[in-house]
Order: C-alpha cells, then sequence, then structure tokens
C-alpha cells in the first residue's frame, strides 16, 4: 500500500509540475548525452599531444635532434601510484595505459 502512495504522490507532482519534469529530465539526457559523446571522442583519438610534449618537441628542434613521440603502451600496474587515477575497483590492474616519451636518435 504504500509503494501505491508512493508512486500516486508522484503521478501528481508530474501532472501538475509536468513542464518542470520535463525541462529537468530533457537537460539531464542532455547532459548525459554530451559527457557520453566526449568520452567516447578522447578514447578514440587518444594520442593527443599535451603542452609540455610540444616544449618537449621544440627543445629537441632547437638542439637538432629527432623530435619524433614514439607511443609505448604501458600495463596499468607499472604506472605510479602518484600518476594513477583514484579507482573504486581493485579490478583496475589488468587495463593498460600509454606513454609517450621522446628519444633522440
Amino acid at each position: 500500500m504504500r509503494v501505491s502512495r508512493f508512486i500516486a504522490v508522484i503521478l501528481t507532482i508530474v501532472q501538475t509540475h509536468f513542464g518542470f519534469v520535463l525541462v529537468i529530465l530533457v537537460a539531464y539526457a542532455s547532459y548525459e548525452w554530451m559527457t557520453f559523446r566526449m568520452s567516447l571522442s578522447s578514447r578514440t583519438s587518444g594520442r593527443r599531444r599535451t603542452p609540455f610534449m610540444e616544449q618537449r618537441k621544440a627543445e629537441l628542434r632547437a638542439e637538432g635532434k629527432d623530435d619524433t613521440i614514439q607511443y609505448q603502451p604501458v600495463p596499468y600496474s607499472q604506472i605510479s601510484p602518484n600518476l594513477r587515477r583514484p579507482s573504486s575497483s581493485p579490478k583496475t590492474t589488468t587495463s593498460t595505459s600509454t606513454t609517450a616519451s621522446m628519444s633522440p636518435r
């Protein structure tokens, strides 16, 4: 009986404030869609250059050395705990990350 009362209260709120509830639902759906798209694009774009990488490339070019960026996948367990992202799941040790190194040739 409590559940049916709860549902009746929810339906009353939705009926009386339909426009407001609709705006909230559309805003939430839009937010989720935008953040989902951003997470997909960050996974597919992957190897982005940071300002530090560009600075190091400029330094190598100034020294007359090769500034090619070499990407090398590294197991998550080999990444320093100071650089890892906090995780709520202990099973993240199987994932891999990618580090970039610029080695002069």
